[in-house]
């Protein structure tokens, strides 16, 4: 399990290189400045201003992909000057040289070679929970990418530390206070969930999004959640083609995804019922009930037109419904009703 989380979660680079000078030429409150067009000319995508929280004359500049790796490769006279010249575009031609120059070298350091991890296309965030998981009762894992919310951050590596010290010796008092982890892991989960919609409301057609929007609010459990957070799963679902004939999924195969009927009619099949046991149209669910009761298909579904469906991964249907407790209250009535009848 673990070599298989290995292999399907990334791992990134990031250098970073701090100039300290006499005293600062720039604002001293701002705590981070953009770097104008950086990804596209090499350049760091931005500046932290460490006199901001520190007090001390300090620029950190921040390479990540092969601007990163690039940086590692360099001398140190020759980083030094490389930054230099972003800051001299960025704050002027006159600004004074630095006194000293710190940096890191993850992505060539022998115990590392990278900076941190992240979930590349294929892996899931129970990737971080594979690696988390001990091996009997001898041997732990930490680090940040064994962390559910806090991977590819330092204090991330720092609170599975913690994690599994409080595992080892049974002493829950080594963990930080519940109020505080919760209200950082929820912080964090936002500030993700906020960057994920923005990237993929820019994605889609305006006319697409406002005709997902309009067959989410006639389907169960969305028709009674506001517009704009309407507008949040639209965003988060993946057109799916099916032919006359063609099966969605089959009885017992392992679940993934959640679908809703957005043209077109499909049957439902059991084996137990010898024949079909509802059929469906647009505005319909598929499969969520696998969501609560994982994490097989409990019927088959098959075309009986040529149909088009909108798809949801679990994990993120399961996020919305913990943002959303209106929505998950629809789908509970949902299930109940249906394993009453």
């Amino acid at each position: 399990e673990k070599t298989d989380a290995i292999a399907r979660l990334g791992f990134g680079v990031l250098e970073k290189v701090g100039l300290r000078f006499d005293h600062p030429f720039w604002d001293a409150h701002t705590y981070v400045f953009g770097v104008a067009d950086g990804h596209e000319t090499g350049e760091p995508t931005c500046v932290v201003n460490c006199a901001s929280v520190l007090g001390q004359p300090l620029l950190v500049l921040l390479y990540g992909g092969e601007a990163g790796l690039q940086m590692a490769a360099l001398s140190e006279e020759a980083a030094r000057d490389r930054a230099m010249a972003t800051l001299r575009r960025m704050f002027g031609s006159d600004i004074p040289s630095p006194r000293a120059i710190h940096r890191t070298g993850w992505s060539r350091d022998p115990f590392a070679w990278g900076a941190y991890g992240y979930v590349a296309v294929g892996a899931t965030p129970a990737d971080f929970a594979a690696l988390a998981a001990p091996v009997g009762d001898r041997l732990y894992f930490a680090g940040e990418a064994t962390h559910p919310t806090q991977w590819a951050a330092a204090h991330g590596a720092y609170l599975s530390g913690l994690r599994e010290a409080a595992r080892i010796t049974d002493d829950e008092g080594l963990l930080p206070a519940r109020h505080f982890e919760e209200n950082r892991r929820w912080r964090a989960m936002m500030t993700r969930a906020t960057r994920f919609l923005n990237l993929r409301t820019r994605a889609i057609d305006a006319a697409e999004l406002i005709e997902r929007e309009r067959l989410l609010g006639r389907s169960e459990p969305f028709c009674d959640i506001d517009a704009q957070e309407l507008r949040h799963v639209a965003t988060m679902m993946e057109p799916v083609v099916l032919a006359t004939g063609e099966w969605l999924c089959h009885e017992d195969d392992e679940a993934h995804h959640v679908y809703i009927v957005r043209t077109g009619q499909l049957e439902v099949c059991k084996r137990a019922s010898e024949g079909i046991v509802e059929m469906l149209g647009p505005g319909d669910l598929v499969g969520e009930y696998a969501l609560l009761l994982r994490s097989h298909r409990r019927a088959s579904v098959r075309a009986l037109t040529d149909c088009t469906l909108l798809s949801l991964e679990y994990h993120r249907f399961e996020r919305f419904l913990l943002a959303f407790p209106q929505a998950s209250l629809a789908l509970l009535r949902r299930t109940i009703a249906r394993f009453v009848k």
